[in-house]
């Protein structure tokens, strides 16, 4: 007798070796994505600080005049966005609300900004200033020279990114 096909043992085995596969290959595939969406995140984050540092160096205008406070981003610990603004007011150095909002950048899924601190104080929120027109740093309304601000990211899994700006707006 000449049977074709498999016999049921065999797909069993095939079965369960694509079984252990599996199990074995998706938390691995879960980590890598979520590694990858904090590390989206985090170039997301410098790519627009630095276009908002361009922003205070060249004639950028924001509803028909240019912002004489400059340009800035407004973070919040705990959210998964932030706000890049252009500061209508150039005493007040902060972000004012709606009518200054150029627009509110999401981040990836499951990434969030975790903390803001200036020379390890934690401050929330917190916003960084380009003013034009050279650029002069501010945050939350202090002139920035030598203090160190960072911008941790955290992802689903508790990986952390942390992004440092420096007095001479070094990004890194």
């Amino acid at each position: 007798m000449n049977n074709k096909g498999f016999s049921f043992l065999e797909v069993m085995v095939v079965v369960s070796i694509i079984g252990i596969m599996s199990v074995i290959m998706i938390p691995s595939y879960k980590k890598s994505m979520n590694n990858k969406a904090l590390l989206l995140g985090n170039k997301l984050i410098m790519s627009d600080i630095r276009m908002v540092q361009g922003y205070s160096y060249s004639v950028q205008e924001f509803g028909g005049v240019f912002p004489e406070g400059g340009y800035g981003i407004h973070f919040v610990s705990g959210l998964n966005s932030y706000i890049i603004f252009a500061d209508l007011s150039p005493a007040n150095k902060t972000y004012d609300g709606l009518a200054e909002k150029v627009k509110e950048v999401s981040l990836t899924k499951n990434v969030k900004v975790n903390s803001t601190t200036i020379n390890a104080i934690v401050i929330d929120p917190i916003d960084i200033i380009f003013q034009p027109p050279y650029g002069g740093i501010f945050i939350n309304t202090v002139k920035n020279t030598d203090q160190i601000m960072k911008v941790e990211i955290i992802n689903g899994e508790g990986n952390t990114s942390i992004i440092t700006i420096n007095g001479a707006g070094a990004i890194d």
